[in-house]
């Protein structure tokens, strides 16, 4: 059984994808990456061209604990008009830790699984996302009950640690975190902006 399966269709934000496949993998959590087309191979947002590991299976998605949609604006349109996506989508939010980056809040919103939660996404999803009851936030990441949003490709990594701490615990996540030198990039971050 796959604990956790990371959407991707063409033109998905290939970092935010693959930073929480990277990410989780690390902390020995069984992933796959699920493609929505009938073709395994999807050419992301910026061209970069990923081998998913399946095609899309309801079975999969609902023998998982946690499902995950990257965004990227070609992608996420995808997603959000996948119909068997949104049904299962609906179908799971009581079961199953949901995970949202960029422009992909805006689908979770669009089905309703946001309502009355606190969320974040993209700036330029903002409206949409807010177009819906949602407790918008400007926040970094956002956990809300089983709910967890970020905000695009440049936050990848603290989403990434947040779904793998919601996973596992706080131990693997500082122990992923040592491991890909976040400590680092905290301070660098902080002494540039």
């Amino acid at each position: 059984m796959h604990e956790v399966v990371v959407m991707i269709a063409q033109g998905s934000e290939e970092i935010e994808a693959l930073s929480v496949v990277n990410v989780l993998r690390r902390g020995n959590v069984d992933v796959v990456l699920m493609s929505i087309h009938d073709d395994k191979r999807i050419v992301g947002a910026r061209n970069i061209v990923i081998e998913a590991d399946v095609t899309f299976d309801e079975t999969l998605i609902r023998n998982a604990k946690s499902i995950v949609l990257p965004g990227g604006v070609e992608g996420t349109e995808h997603l959000l008009h996948f119909e068997p996506l949104r049904r299962i989508l609906k179908e799971i939010q009581e079961t199953h830790l949901i995970g949202a980056i960029c422009a992909a809040p805006s689908i979770l919103a669009d089905v309703g699984i946001l309502d009355g939660k606190h969320a974040t996404s993209n700036p330029g999803y903002k409206e949409k996302v807010m177009a819906h009851p949602v407790l918008y936030s400007e926040e970094t990441v956002v956990k809300d009950d089983r709910i967890i949003t970020s905000r695009g490709m440049g936050t990848s990594l603290p989403f990434a640690l947040e779904l793998l701490e919601s996973l596992i615990g706080k131990d693997i996540r500082k122990e992923v975190e040592q491991g890909v030198v976040m400590g680092s990039l905290v301070d660098y971050i902080k002494a540039v902006y």
